[in-house]
């Protein structure tokens, strides 16, 4: 009986499920908040994807109340956590969204994109953003820790950096190859 038991043990683990909202998927991202059950939760959670083309980026605000979701389909469509219901979309880009960061205090999105631009949002209006065009399309973004410097890397194998009050590039390098 013993074998038979360890044989069917070894053919059928014992697998824990993991909700997928308490997984931290980049240093940068920090989520706060509580585990919730239940299989409604997470219906609205898969739904979050951009049925108009794909998700490129998503970012949670620093006390993680808020998730930002951008892709293929040119806007910022921002999620309230605790019911994951869409609270805003921002639109602006005229190409691919590639990017997406919060500011330290939650209250200023940064996108970037492959129209060559960066944009700054205010997280609770819906005014048009601080824009500045840039010499390539934005791969990715991150804000340096303090948030005074922000990194972009971009499609024609360069990075830059760029000082965030006010908006301006401080440097360029060409990725080694």
């Amino acid at each position: 009986a013993r074998e038979v038991g360890a044989a069917r043990d070894r053919r059928e683990p014992d697998v824990t499920p993991v909700d997928l909202r308490d997984v931290v998927v980049d240093p940068l991202v920090r989520i706060a908040g509580e585990r919730r059950a239940g299989r409604a939760d997470r219906a609205q959670l898969g739904q979050i994807g951009d049925s108009s083309g794909f998700v490129t980026w998503v970012a949670f605000s620093p006390e993680g109340g808020l998730l930002a979701v951008v892709g293929s389909a040119q806007r910022i469509r921002l999620f309230e956590t605790r019911s994951w219901k869409e609270i805003n979309t921002f639109k602006g880009h005229s190409d691919v969204v590639t990017s997406v960061v919060f500011s330290p205090d939650g209250k200023t999105m940064l996108t970037g994109s492959r129209d060559s631009t960066i944009k700054g949002w205010t997280v609770s209006t819906n005014q048009q953003p601080v824009s500045q065009r840039l010499p390539s399309d934005v791969y990715s973004a991150a804000l340096l820790p303090g948030a005074k410097s922000l990194y972009l890397a971009h499609t024609n194998q360069t990075y830059s950096f760029w000082l965030t009050d006010p908006l301006q590039e401080s440097a360029r390098y060409r990725f080694p190859l």
